[in-house]
């Protein structure tokens, strides 16, 4: 037989082999010997946070619809930070009211306000979008302290209810871990702390990032449902609803926490209420059959967004902080917002302009008290 032939197939056989096993690796629990006679093991999987963020540098497009989504290399909703040497650094965390994945990019509340603010007050003026579709309060906690602290941005403006709201009333805790919003995840250790020749085999992660990143991606779409950034996917549907009072709690220490820590940081919080009109029909429908599921109705929990935000309002209260109550002064009509809380170009404008206009005064007072 042919030498070249047979040195190809065999390689070919080796590297079919190797894919089969980087595509196996979530499925599979590895466990490395701590001696060779001996029948005791140890479990190479390690717990960590989820940093749940824009993945650093995508850029989706399309051209034809006129969109373009795009982050920088800290997972920042571009355009962002358009200064190197700003006079202000703002940050805006929240979810997908946050993100405003459907509005124009330029319209997109976090970056305009930074440029109507910047026209105002004739400073250089940073604003970040550090938002996710689907992300709590703790989810944009973790973002908080592990990307946005080290920048020590002056101003955090977080923007957090529905997505709060409905992780706990169908998980009834944020450290759940039935969905993909989970603070904490498993995986497996490529860079295991005992020195084994199978631990430096399996670091599969070191060897064709890109290649094991799409492999792992044609997996997800082959046999997973598609799971959508959406509020209402991969929520448990467990029949009777929790305490609602231990909702209000855990959702009033997932604030205080972020504002505590700004506050140690030197960054100064400042709260926002969450914008909102009435539901539409099909919405209506389909959060209805969801609700119901937990023994709820559409009151009960128009009546428990209602009361979010009102516990967004005395955190910031309480706390001597600065809020933005979006919920009473963005109109509750079609024409700011797509649906229950997503604003369209026209809602995020209006919100540019009225976050503006606060952190204007913000500033100009901090200025003045600066001056004496």
């Amino acid at each position: 037989m042919n030498t070249k032939k047979v040195i190809f197939r065999i390689s070919s056989i080796v590297f079919l082999s190797y894919c089969i096993l980087v595509f196996s690796e979530n499925q599979l629990e590895i466990e490395v010997r701590i001696d060779p006679k001996s029948t005791e093991s140890i479990n190479i999987k390690r717990r960590f946070l989820s940093l749940r963020e824009i993945d650093p540098k995508l850029h989706l497009e399309n051209k034809s619809q006129g969109f373009n989504f795009s982050a920088d290399q800290n997972g920042f909703i571009n355009p962002s930070g358009k200064h190197k040497d700003s006079d202000i650094d703002i940050v805006f965390l929240g979810g997908s009211t946050t993100e405003c994945l459907k509005v124009d990019e330029n319209l997109r509340f976090p970056y305009l306000t930074g440029k109507i603010l910047g026209q105002k007050s004739k400073l250089k003026i940073n604003t970040f979008n550090a938002s996710r579709a689907g992300n709590n309060s703790l989810n944009s906690y973790v973002k908080l302290l592990n990307v946005v602290v080290p920048m020590r941005p002056d101003y955090a403006v977080v923007m957090h209810n529905i997505n709060d709201l409905v992780h706990l009333i169908y998980t009834e805790s944020y450290w759940s871990t039935s969905n993909k919003y989970r603070l904490m995840v498993s995986s497996f250790d490529s860079t295991s702390y005992y020195n084994h020749d199978i631990s430096s085999f399996y670091k599969n992660e070191y060897y064709f990032p890109n290649t094991i990143k799409a492999i792992k991606e044609v997996k997800s779409s082959i046999f997973k449902k598609r799971a959508h950034d959406n509020e209402w996917i991969n929520t448990n549907d467990v029949s009777n609803m929790g305490d609602t009072n231990q909702i209000y709690a855990d959702f009033t220490s997932a604030l205080e926490i972020f504002v505590h820590t700004c506050i140690a940081w030197d960054i100064k919080p400042i709260l926002m209420t969450q914008q909102n009109r009435a539901l539409t029909q099909e919405d209506a429908k389909h959060l209805k059959n969801k609700l119901a599921k937990r023994g709820l109705s559409l009151s009960d929990f128009n009546n428990i967004y209602k009361r979010a935000n009102t516990i967004i309002r005395n955190v910031a209260q309480q706390n001597k902080i600065d809020l933005i109550d979006l919920d009473q002064k963005i109109p509750k009509t079609a024409k700011y917002m797509k649906d229950f809380v997503h604003f369209n170009n026209e809602g995020s404008q209006l919100a540019a302009n009225i976050i503006s206009d606060a952190l204007l005064l913000k500033i100009n007072t901090t200025r003045l008290l600066q001056a004496k």
